[in-house]
């Protein structure tokens, strides 16, 4: 987990996600900086047991990665539910004393925040070997080539340590990739499209393209939408919140990306 600058964790009042795992008591309150899946999941899973839960978020959206769609439904959900969202917000303080945290912010909000602990969620960085020099991309993470090489010609990388994205079935894929590419004269491939989830309350999922990177490539495309509102199991279920979205390209209809967000998705 990445930690922030002059905020360093210590596993007690400023945590990451693994020890957000294995804590020993649960917190009456928390503060969680970075709206990406991580820290969604917590956000929603702390709020779930009762825990007073603040997210602090610098981009316009929670799930920044995700249909701008999906992601304004889920905060509408999740702000309904009892989490406090700040978006658009930027921390410029934080203290702790060892009983709990301050989080100095900036944005829609100017004022200090208060808690028990923070979760701090801004992402991972690579775990390197040690009196080895090794090159690594202007982003800081282990840099490869086509064949998953680093610049040690016998040492290979694959996964989280390579950069984004970070998911368990993208990191097993390359893996493969990369030991086939090692023993077998075959070349070996690279993620291009790949599905992600976050798992919260409603569940989110995606593959392809977001309507906005779609719009950013100039690309002509058509929407298809489909509510959870406007099927009989939703409604029987009482889990009427969520859509599918899907993005198909013009003229050939081909599917650019597909989006959901709803109970079971």
């Amino acid at each position: 987990t990445r930690d922030m600058p002059g905020f360093p964790f210590n596993g007690k009042t400023v945590i990451g996600s693994k020890e957000a795992m294995t804590l020993e008591t649960q917190p009456k309150s928390i503060i969680v900086i970075g709206a990406g899946a991580i820290g969604i999941e917590f956000a929603y899973f702390f709020n779930a047991y009762g825990t007073k839960v603040t997210v602090v978020e610098m981009q316009p959206d929670i799930l920044p990665v995700e249909d701008t769609e999906v992601s304004k439904t889920l905060e509408k959900s999740l702000t309904k539910s009892g989490i406090r969202i700040l978006t658009n917000t930027k921390v410029t303080g934080t203290a702790e004393d060892g009983n709990g945290v301050k989080i100095t912010v900036e944005g829609a909000a100017n004022e200090t925040l208060e808690a028990d602990l923070c979760l701090v969620a801004i992402g991972v960085k690579p775990l390197l070997p040690e009196g080895i020099e090794l090159k690594l991309s202007d982003r800081g993470w282990l840099q490869t080539n086509d064949r998953y090489q680093t610049s040690v010609k016998s040492i290979y990388g694959a996964g989280d340590i390579i950069g984004p994205p970070w998911l368990a079935h993208v990191a097993s894929y390359e893996a493969v990739q990369a030991v086939e590419g090692m023993f077998t004269k075959t070349t070996p491939k690279k993620v291009t499209v790949f599905p992600g989830c976050t798992y919260c309350h409603p569940q989110v999922a995606s593959i392809g393209l977001t309507e906005r990177a779609a719009i950013e490539k100039g690309l002509k495309f058509k929407i298809g939408k489909f509510p959870y509102g406007a099927s009989g199991k939703a409604l029987a279920a009482v889990e009427p919140d969520g859509f599918v979205k899907i993005l198909y390209g013009e003229p050939h209809g081909e599917i650019i990306g597909a989006h959901i967000i709803g109970s079971e998705s």
